[in-house]
């Protein structure tokens, strides 16, 4: 099974006390990796949800080139931590826009699955939005019918608040590959 991921700075593994921003030696992606997937991950550190038409074009081309039989989207922490005044519905709204896109471009039948993003704990609202933003989430992906995992639990992050530790990884790692074996896509 092809398995297409695109991320931001945690499906890259960003590890934040790197002065370069290096990665972790074992992003969560590998894990499905190693449980016999074919994996291919498109993870930029700061990405957000794309949302001009032109990134969204982009988005839908990539996935079109890569033809996977589920893609997994793991966006949204940075388009809530780049606002001066948290906001889920836009970032919400901003997914919504590209799973239609992918939905209505995509040349092969594929299986989105949207992931919760991680809670950051930094002050001013951003956490509070980060969980509104993963409820609307879950009701996407009811709505477009699409899969919808997130950890349950409370993954490690780094000192900063916003990355996931190795140990994040590994977890989160472990439970995608349960979640992915569970629904037998």
């Amino acid at each position: 099974m092809k398995i297409f991921i695109i991320g931001d700075s945690n499906t890259y593994g960003w590890d934040p006390r790197d002065i370069f921003g290096g990665p972790y030696g074992d992003p969560w992606p590998v894990f499905l990796k190693e449980a016999g997937h074919e994996v291919a991950v498109d993870a930029v550190p700061g990405c957000e949800i794309p949302y001009f038409p032109q990134l969204i074009e982009s988005t839908v081309s990539m996935v079109n080139r890569e033809q996977p039989d589920i893609l997994m989207l793991m966006l949204g922490s940075n388009d809530i931590l780049n606002m001066n005044e948290p906001d889920a519905s836009v970032a919400a709204g901003r997914m919504e826009k590209l799973v239609n896109s992918i939905r209505d471009s995509v040349l092969n039948e594929v299986q989105i699955i949207l992931m919760a993003v991680p809670e950051v704990r930094i002050p001013g609202g951003y956490r509070e939005a980060g969980q509104e933003y993963n409820e609307r989430l879950g009701q996407l992906a009811r709505d477009r019918r699409c899969g919808f995992f997130q950890y349950d639990g409370e993954l490690p992050l780094a000192f900063d608040g916003v990355h996931l530790t190795e140990e994040g990884h590994r977890l989160l790692g472990e439970a995608a590959v349960k979640y992915i074996k569970e629904k037998r896509w």
